[in-house]
């Protein structure tokens, strides 16, 4: 079951990107559609990083050891990983089992929260950047609150 896809995010990102730069959707070119696309995968690439820097991917889709260890290692963004090994779209079997009830607890509460907090701190509405280390890192902070809240509500 789907949890989250870029492409449900796709038209707000276009939108706003079209806003930011003053391009009618006719005008977009390759590089514009790229840059979309990231953008409205951001908050689901910052979770999918989470899972595993935390050792909390699921196995049932195989992801590549390469691109888990490069999203470990900080190479590849969580976006990345999402686009180039789930096609764009975060589904339960990217959770481990264990996690799973987690996530569908509270990954709502993360994109309440997400727009508020990330945007705040970047100082940008959602949708309007791309993935960072900088941008991990809130987004990091968010989802560690909401899973040690859940934890201590689930014992």
């Amino acid at each position: 079951m789907a949890i989250d896809r870029h492409d449900w995010h796709y038209n707000s990102a276009t939108e706003l990107y079209c806003e930011e730069t003053g391009k009618s959707e006719e005008q977009l070119v390759q590089e514009d559609y790229s840059i979309i696309e990231r953008r409205a995968a951001a908050h689901i690439g910052c979770f999918v990083r989470w899972l595993i820097m935390h050792d909390r991917l699921g196995t049932e889709n195989e992801p590549s050891e390469a691109a888990v260890a490069a999203v470990k290692n900080s190479t590849m963004t969580g976006t990345d990983f999402l686009m180039m090994q789930c096609d764009g779209k975060f589904i339960d079997d990217d959770v481990a089992e264990d996690t799973l009830p987690f996530v569908e607890s509270c990954y709502d509460k993360y994109l309440e929260q997400y727009d508020s907090t990330v945007g705040q701190a970047m100082r940008q509405r959602i949708y309007t950047f791309e993935e960072t280390d900088a941008l991990y890192s809130i987004a990091e902070g968010l989802i560690d609150r909401l899973f040690e809240q859940y934890r201590k509500e689930n014992r």
